[in-house]
C-alpha cells in the first residue's frame, strides 16, 4: 500500500443510515402530529359550511320577505317561494355534513351529530328565523358560534 493513499472504512456508511432513520422517525412523528388536526379543520370547515348555509337562506328569505313587503302578494305564494327556497338545501350536502329541510324545520347534521332548527313562524307570515336549542344541543352552539363575527 503506497503510503499516500488512505483507506476509507464503512463508517460513514453506518453514520450516514442512523441520520436517515433519525430524519425518517422525525418525519413520522411530524405526520402523526398532524393527522389529528387535520381531522379537526375537517369539522371545523362542516360547521363553518352549515353556518354558511343557514346564513344563506336567511338572506334569500330575507330578499324574498322584502319583495312581497315591496310588491304585495297573497300569502299562499309567498310560503310557496320560501319553501321553494327552503328546499334547495337539500342539493348540497356531503355524507358527513348535511342540512336538510324536512318536516318543516332545516336539520344539520355534522360528524354523527344532529340538530333540528324549528322555523318560526312556520306559516310563514312573517319573515322566518331558525333556531335550535343551544343549551343542550352541542351541535347548535358549533354552528351559530361560526356565524358570530370575530
Amino acid at each position: 500500500m503506497n503510503r499516500h493513499q488512505f483507506s476509507t472504512k464503512s463508517t460513514t456508511k453506518s453514520a450516514f443510515s442512523t441520520i436517515e432513520l433519525v430524519f425518517v422517525i422525525a418525519l413520522l412523528g411530524v405526520l402523526i402530529l398532524a393527522i389529528p388536526s387535520s381531522l379537526h379543520l375537517r369539522e371545523k370547515s362542516c360547521y363553518a359550511t352549515l353556518a354558511s348555509s343557514l346564513s344563506n337562506l336567511q338572506e334569500r328569505l330575507s330578499l324574498l320577505y322584502t319583495d312581497f313587503t315591496l310588491h304585495p302578494k297573497p300569502l299562499s305564494a309567498m310560503r310557496e317561494s320560501s319553501l321553494a327556497i327552503l328546499n334547495s338545501i337539500n342539493a348540497s350536502n356531503t355524507p358527513n355534513c348535511t342540512l336538510e329541510f324536512t318536516k318543516n324545520r332545516l336539520v344539520a347534521r355534522a360528524n354523527g351529530q344532529s340538530v333540528a332548527f324549528s322555523i318560526e313562524p312556520n306559516d310563514f307570515s312573517e319573515q322566518p328565523a331558525f333556531k335550535c336549542n343551544f343549551t343542550t344541543s352541542p351541535l347548535c352552539r358549533k354552528i351559530l358560534e361560526r356565524t358570530k363575527i370575530r
